[in-house]
């Protein structure tokens, strides 16, 4: 699944950045404003997540100052893959759908549960 983010996500960008590749324009944001700026604990799975994403001290950092990590930032985090210009960020993400869906004709090139052919030869003997 490829994530393509276009300008702020303010609630819920997990779900967007736990994709299998990251796009941001950049334009793009990253706060959490659900939860700290209204005086909520992070919870529904943002605790999990930015923390997995970011390590365990800058993930609750993140989650628990209200910071805004940008599209740049993001990219030095190693949370986003490449950084684009608002109007090429979505046909790169289809290009790069079509050229790893392409792979076996059926998107299942990136299927985590799908071994690779060579893990499935026969030992040697």
């Amino acid at each position: 699944m490829i994530g393509a983010v276009n300008g702020p996500a303010r609630i819920h960008a997990e779900v967007a950045v736990l994709s299998d590749i990251v796009l941001a324009a950049e334009t793009a944001i990253f706060p959490d404003a659900a939860h700290f700026p209204n005086g909520v604990v992070p919870g529904d799975g943002v605790h999990v997540a930015w923390p997995l994403l970011l390590g365990p001290n800058r993930g609750r950092y993140f989650l628990l100052t209200g910071e805004e990590i940008s599209a740049q930032q993001a990219l030095s985090l190693n949370f986003v893959a490449e950084v684009l210009p608002p109007g090429r960020l979505l046909p790169r993400a289809r290009e790069l759908g079509q050229s790893a869906g392409g792979q076996t004709g059926d998107g299942t090139a990136l299927d985590p549960g799908r071994a690779h052919p060579a893990a499935q030869a026969s030992p040697a003997r």
